[in-house]
């Protein structure tokens, strides 16, 4: 090989190093959660008995954030479609959201920051019944419990002012 080939495929090799680089740092702003598959799937499972059967999926999971990077507060979303006889029951109801919710935040792990979730049941009748659920990104240190129920979507730069409720409430 002449050394005029072995310089353009290291000119070549350079070049796309260099733009790999770039896409990398551009990308990284547009994170994706890949985990509200196997959280939604996990869910689906533990509580079987109390969600309607599938087809279609009993549990669906989708995840957005409030600004870029990683510090952004992340919205996910849960729709649910329980049972006729545990959607008959308002506290019933109330607890199975509370506790898919609470699910999903323990599978979420540690984050780094707050964490909401829109819990929306979609009952056999048609309607729809919706629970908010915040986590703080401190995890348990705010109480005993991973996640509070909130009255209504707090807004994404401080969730201090929102009152926590018992999970039965935040259902009706």
């Amino acid at each position: 090989m002449d050394s005029k080939a072995i310089r353009t495929i290291v000119i070549f090799g350079v070049v796309a190093t260099v733009a790999l680089a770039f896409l990398m740092m551009f990308s990284l702003d547009q994170i994706s959660d890949t985990q509200t598959p196997q959280i939604a799937a996990d869910i689906a499972k533990e509580y079987e008995r109390a969600l309607a059967n599938e087809p279609p999926a009993s549990v669906k999971l989708t995840m957005t954030r409030d600004g870029k990077g990683l510090d952004a507060r992340r919205v996910y979303k849960m729709r649910i479609r329980p049972s006729a006889a545990v959607a008959a029951e308002d506290r019933s109801l109330a607890r199975l959201m509370y506790h898919c919710a609470e699910l999903c935040a323990v599978e979420l792990g540690q984050v780094r920051s707050e964490v909401v979730i829109r819990c929306v049941a979609e009952l056999p009748e048609g309607t729809e019944k919706e629970a908010i659920f915040v986590m703080d990104k401190n995890g348990r240190a705010g109480g005993v419990d991973l996640i509070r129920s909130v009255k209504e979507m707090p807004p994404p730069s401080t969730t201090a002012s929102a009152t926590p409720e018992t999970p039965a409430a935040s259902a009706r």
